[in-house]
């Protein structure tokens, strides 16, 4: 049988099929420069790594991306509506102006991620993980954040419309310019947060929590809030419009 180790001039050893096998994972990663609307949709790319690959443009639509290393990829003007991107790692991507439209993202990780007029419409993305997350623009609609965790998130200017917010924790995190109309939010949870010029439209918070939040020109019109504590408050020009309050409990 032959020998598939090698020895160097200084002595190490080196195992050839470990090298062989290094060699092949890596042919596997996409190629840099892809190009903007190359077509890679319906493509098997589950747990590939692909950490800075330059995906910008390229059309991705029903791939299967679960588990995937894009930590720091290109995801600019990126479409990949229907993707299935559960426990994928998003650390540091670029998805200003994706499009993730019916995409699954469950478990997936966004730390450092920027999302700029991304397209969100009915993505789950249930128990995710985002901590420095930069979000900005655009319209969210029916998108599921049941159990996802927001930490030191910076979110500006964005609408979404009829999300699932269930248990959604947010810490440490600076919201301004957020229009959220009608959420399922029981059970959300805000701590050591800031949030201005926020308008919460109809929608049920029961049971949510805001412990330590600064709320500056916060408007909630129309909303159920039954249940919910408001727990060291601070309250600047806020209004409470039509809102159900039943059992609410505001703590100093």
């Amino acid at each position: 049988m032959t020998d598939r180790k090698l020895e160097t001039p200084i002595g190490a050893v080196v195992d050839l099929e470990s090298v062989r096998a290094q060699r092949e994972s890596l042919a596997e990663r996409l190629p840099d420069g892809l190009g903007d609307g190359a077509d890679l949709r319906d493509q098997d790319l589950r747990g590939r790594e692909l950490a800075g690959a330059d995906l910008r443009g390229v059309q991705l639509d029903g791939a299967d991306l679960r588990d995937s290393g894009l930590v720091g990829a290109q995801l600019q003007e990126a479409s990949l509506v229907g993707a299935r991107l559960s426990g994928a790692d998003l650390s540091d991507a670029d998805l200003s102006g994706a499009n993730l439209e019916d995409a699954i993202l469950d478990g997936a990780t966004l730390d450092r991620a920027v999302l700029h007029d991304t397209k969100l419409t009915r993505a789950r993305v249930r128990d995710s993980l985002w901590s420095g997350t930069n979000i900005s623009g655009g319209s969210w609609r029916d998108v599921n954040l049941t159990g996802a965790r927001f930490h030191q998130v910076r979110l500006a200017d964005l609408e979404i419309y009829d999300p699932e917010l269930s248990d959604l924790r947010v810490d440490d995190s600076d919201w301004s310019g957020l229009v959220l109309v009608r959420p399922k939010a029981d059970g959300l949870h805000i701590a050591d947060s800031t949030l201005s010029d926020v308008a919460v439209r109809g929608g049920s918070l029961e049971g949510a929590q805001f412990r330590f939040v600064n709320l500056d020109r916060v408007a909630f019109e129309e909303a159920s809030l039954a249940r919910s504590r408001f727990e060291s408050v601070l309250f600047r020009n806020c209004s409470f419009r039509a809102c159900e309050a039943d059992s609410s409990r505001f703590v100093r």
